[in-house]
């Protein structure tokens, strides 16, 4: 039983590696983003975007949402572009 369980939780975090370094990257920049224009009036967690996002990932539907906005992020060159993805 803690070999299958064990193996699982191998499947489960091996999938979700392949997406979290883009979600760890992504949300960092928005972090920054927030800092540097002090906005405080909405709080970010940097772990808990990361986690939402590779979670997020693990579903075709979520998955079409979590590449776009990925994808958005990456290509843009200001805060207010990368705060702007949808």
């Amino acid at each position: 039983m803690m070999r299958m369980l064990a193996f699982i939780g191998l499947v489960v975090f091996g999938c979700a590696d392949k997406q979290l370094p883009r979600c760890k990257e992504v949300c960092d920049r928005e972090a920054e983003c927030r800092e540097e224009r002090g906005d405080e009036q909405s709080p970010f967690d940097r772990r808990e975007c990361t986690a939402d996002c590779t979670n997020l990932s693990r579903d075709r539907e979520g998955k079409q949402l979590v590449e776009s906005h990925l994808d958005c992020a990456e290509r843009a060159t200001s805060c207010d572009a990368l705060l702007a993805c949808p």
